[in-house]
């Protein structure tokens, strides 16, 4: 019973006191303003993008930004697809491929060319490096091969495996 009524004796005292009254008073007013500061340099960050890289996690850019317009373009590559047309195969292959190869570079991925990136790749950093490797291979004989041919089928196979790695960094659905 001592303690308590010794504390409400330091409280009885500290109440009446004009220094511990202007000390609570400056320390409410500078508590008010890093809230303030606080929230002002958060919204900041969110407004420049640091903020949603910061919450994408280690520094990877958050790619989900842009996932609307990233999907209308995924959308016309596979309407190309659709198509009758063995040229439109063979073009719906060369954009998903370049596609794939701006995204990279956005997520700063080294190298050049989609090769150089994909040989810098970790085996762990994508589940089907193997495919995408042989699906930019394929891509790299339309554009040397004049008279290459694609069936409709190899070209949507070969789509779909950059759809995928697509998919896995978040960009189209």
């Amino acid at each position: 019973m001592e303690i308590i009524q010794w504390m409400e004796k330091l409280t009885a005292i500290l109440e009446k006191s004009s220094i511990f009254l202007a000390a609570r008073f400056i320390l409410g007013f500078y508590l008010i303003i890093i809230v303030v500061v606080i929230l002002l340099i958060l919204f900041q960050l969110y407004r420049k993008g640091y903020l949603t890289e910061v919450m994408a996690g280690s520094g990877r850019v958050n790619l989900r930004a842009t996932k609307d317009k990233s999907q209308k373009r995924w959308d016309k590559i596979i309407q190309r697809l659709n198509s009758n047309q063995p040229n439109d195969h063979k073009a719906a292959v060369l954009e998903a491929a370049h596609f794939f190869n701006e995204i990279l570079t956005i997520a700063d991925y080294p190298g050049e060319t989609l090769g150089e990136k994909l040989n810098k790749l970790e085996v762990d950093q994508f589940e089907n490096i193997d495919q995408i490797k042989e699906a930019n291979l394929i891509k790299n004989q339309i554009v040397q091969e004049e008279n290459f041919v694609i069936s409709q089928e190899e070209a949507r196979r070969v789509v779909e495996i950059f759809g995928e790695s697509l998919q896995f960094l978040e960009v189209i659905n």
